[in-house]
C-alpha cells in the first residue's frame, strides 16, 4: 500500500466526494473484496484510504472508457490487472515489514507471480489499444490519400463552404 501511496502523492491525485462515490460503486460492483480492504483503511490509515480511493476511481474511469469503446475483453483484463495489482501491493508491504528470510523468499516468489499475472493482463489491454490505434491510423491514411487524390475538388468544396459561411454571417448582421 505504501508504494501506491507514494506514487499518488507524487502525482498530486485529487480527492473528493464524487471520486469516493465513483470508486466505492465501482469496487462494490467489480471488486467487493478490494472494497472491503479499502473500507477498513478509512479509520486505520486515512492517507492510505485516500490514495486507494483515488486509484480505484482512476481504475473505474479507465474500465468505463474501455467499455464505452466496446472492448469487453480489454475491460475484463484491466479489471483483473487492477485486482492483481492491489494484491501485489499488499504482498510488497508484507515483504518490507518482514524480518524472516524464509518468509521474505516465499513472499518475493508470490510477488513475482502476481506481477507476471498483472503483466499478462496489461498485455491484453495494450494489444487491444494497439489494434484500435492501427485501425484509426488506417482510416486516417485512407482519408488522407483520398483527399490528396481529389485535391482540386476538396479545395473547391472548402472555398464554397467558406463563402457560404461568410454570406450567412453577414446576413445575421456580422461585420
Amino acid at each position: 500500500m505504501k508504494a501506491i501511496v507514494l506514487w499518488f502523492m507524487t502525482c498530486g491525485v485529487l480527492f473528493g466526494g464524487d471520486q469516493e462515490n465513483l470508486a466505492m460503486a465501482f469496487l462494490e460492483k467489480h471488486a467487493p473484496e478490494v472494497r472491503r480492504e479499502i473500507a477498513a483503511l478509512r479509520d486505520a490509515d486515512a492517507e492510505g484510504y485516500r490514495i486507494s480511493v483515488a486509484e480505484a476511481a482512476a481504475a473505474a474511469r479507465e474500465h468505463g472508457r474501455l467499455l464505452e469503446l466496446g472492448d469487453r475483453p480489454a475491460a475484463a483484463a484491466y479489471l483483473k490487472m487492477y485486482q492483481i495489482d492491489f494484491d501485489a501491493v499488499a504482498v510488497a508491504d508484507e515483504i518490507v515489514a518482514s524480518e524472516d528470510e524464509r518468509e521474505i523468499e516465499r513472499l518475493e516468489e508470490e510477488l513475482r507471480e502476481l506481477v507476471d499475472a498483472s503483466f499478462e493482463q496489461w498485455a491484453i489491454v495494450e494489444r487491444a489499444r494497439v489494434e484500435r490505434l492501427e485501425r484509426e491510423v488506417a482510416a486516417l491514411r485512407g482519408d488522407f490519400e483520398e483527399a490528396m487524390a481529389n485535391r482540386k475538388d476538396v479545395v473547391r468544396r472548402d472555398c464554397q463552404a467558406l463563402l457560404d459561411e461568410t454570406r450567412a454571417f453577414r446576413k445575421r448582421g456580422g461585420e
